[in-house]
């Protein structure tokens, strides 16, 4: 395999855009004297520096307080319609909420339970055993209160009953 060197010269048949602004170039500004500069040489290049560096520090200060005018602004011609957005979000909510427990409740009034004469009487009969059982059990807590203020609650009977419940009797 030959390698070849690209051709030094350019092709007559390729047109080079660039060699008209390079002939203008080299006519203003001949490459053989030094670049001529509008830069004043006396200039303090460490000065120059500091006062670029104040002015960049000054800028960016009136950039922050643009952008906190900026937000301030925005916070105070949004704020309200945020406020607004809120509150009818809020209210969209609650009504909704009532529209549910609006349908799941269903109608009011509209279901009825009749109860029959004995019904009522076996009512009245469970209620009386109720409270009949209910002074019983009271008469029997103040029996074992005075046992235990006595000191003779722990019986033989007693733990001999409690045993054989916790022993699976009962």
């Amino acid at each position: 395999m030959e390698i070849r060197k690209a051709q030094s010269q350019p092709s007559p048949l390729r047109y080079d855009l660039t060699k008209p602004n390079r002939e203008t170039i080299e006519q203003r500004q001949p490459l053989d004297k030094p670049i001529e500069t509008s830069a004043d040489p006396a200039v303090d290049p460490e000065a120059a520096a500091k006062a670029v560096r104040e002015a960049r520090d000054a800028y960016r200060e009136q950039r922050q307080t643009r952008i906190a005018n900026a937000r301030e602004a925005r916070t105070e011609k949004l704020a309200p319609r945020f406020a607004q957005q809120v509150t009818a979000a809020r209210n969209d909510y609650r009504a909704a909420l009532d529209q549910r427990i609006k349908n799941t409740s269903g109608p009011q009034g509209a279901d009825q339970l009749d109860i029959s004469a004995e019904s009522k009487v076996l009512i009245d009969r469970a209620k009386l055993l109720g409270s009949q059982d209910s002074a019983a059990r009271s008469e029997r807590l103040s029996e074992i209160k005075s046992l235990y203020e006595q000191g003779k609650l722990n019986t033989d009977e007693l733990v001999a009953r409690a045993a054989h419940r916790m022993l699976g009797g009962e």
